[in-house]
């Protein structure tokens, strides 16, 4: 984990963690039931951009169901890696819980093939939340 961490620090790019505690499972169907019920006012302008819709030339009336759709794609990427075999997302279990971190650039986190875009984005939308996950700050980690 720190080696991790250390990487992403010495080539500049960022590093996104999650967790859930131990013996916790992913509560994939009420992010889901959370994406579904997400409203306009809930969505900030850099998560639209981030969710690929063009706020100068896509009708608005598109925004909210573009976003839904990215959003439903990366919840069902990222729970297939971290369910998985950790492609894009990497696992670690640390002092009782198991830590999930993707590092990426600023511009990963509109990738739609992006670990880190996938979490960045989850995480942005509080999906990730509503399945369990909280968020972890690195400072938090005492490495």
């Amino acid at each position: 984990m720190a080696a991790t961490v250390a990487r992403a620090e010495a080539s500049g790019r960022a590093i996104e963690l999650v967790a859930l505690d131990a013996g916790q499972a992913p509560d994939w169907d009420e992010a889901t039931r959370f994406l579904d019920a997400l409203i306009f006012e809930e969505v900030e302008d850099d998560l639209l951009e981030m969710c690929g819709v063009d706020t100068r030339t896509d009708p608005q009336e598109t925004w909210l169901d573009t976003v839904k759709q990215r959003l439903r794609d990366d919840l069902a990427s990222f729970g297939a890696d971290v369910e998985g075999d950790h492609d894009e997302i990497e696992e670690w279990d640390f002092r009782g819980a198991r830590i999930f971190a993707a590092v990426g650039t600023i511009d990963d986190e509109s990738n739609p093939l992006s670990g880190y875009g996938w979490m960045c984005r989850l995480v942005d939308a509080e999906a990730l939340g509503a399945a369990g996950f909280q968020r972890v700050r690195k400072a938090a980690l005492n490495l």
